[in-house]
């Protein structure tokens, strides 16, 4: 059984995505696939979540945390230009599924950075706004 984005979909579906396009990809087998799935699921379930998707998931769910953030980024276009700084290391490329799984269980703090205050503490240059997120995540 297979999702993209949340939406049960047949496994010819998988061929019309690039590989660049996902995000994170789960896999579930018995009695957890059963768990997140139902029990059509019985042979597994795999979960594939492309990035755009991801980008909104954590974009509206970041907006619920600060009001700064909501501010700061109205629209997903504004979002594209965020540096985001995950426990500690900049997130560079491939970092959407990162952030999906950022959730209320794992969530411990965001702090919005201006310019001036991203060139300053990262050298970061290119970029008009950083988001600092700190989990209870390990990075590896």
């Amino acid at each position: 059984m297979y999702f993209v984005d949340s939406i049960r979909a047949n496994s010819g579906v998988l061929r019309s995505y690039d590989p660049n396009e996902i995000a994170q990809v789960s896999v579930f087998k018995d009695a957890n696939a059963i768990k997140v799935a139902g029990k059509d699921a019985i042979n597994g379930a795999i979960f594939i979540t492309t990035k755009p998707f991801a980008r909104e998931h954590y974009w509206n769910y970041f907006k619920t945390k600060s009001l700064e953030y909501q501010k700061s980024i109205p629209d997903l276009n504004v979002e594209a230009k965020v540096v985001y700084i995950l426990n500690n290391k900049v997130l560079t490329s491939n970092f959407e599924g990162d952030l999906f799984n950022v959730n209320d269980t794992n969530f411990i703090e965001l702090l919005v950075l201006c310019t001036a205050k991203l060139k300053k503490e990262y050298n970061i240059k290119d970029r008009p706004i950083g988001v600092i997120i700190k989990t209870s995540l390990s990075k590896k």
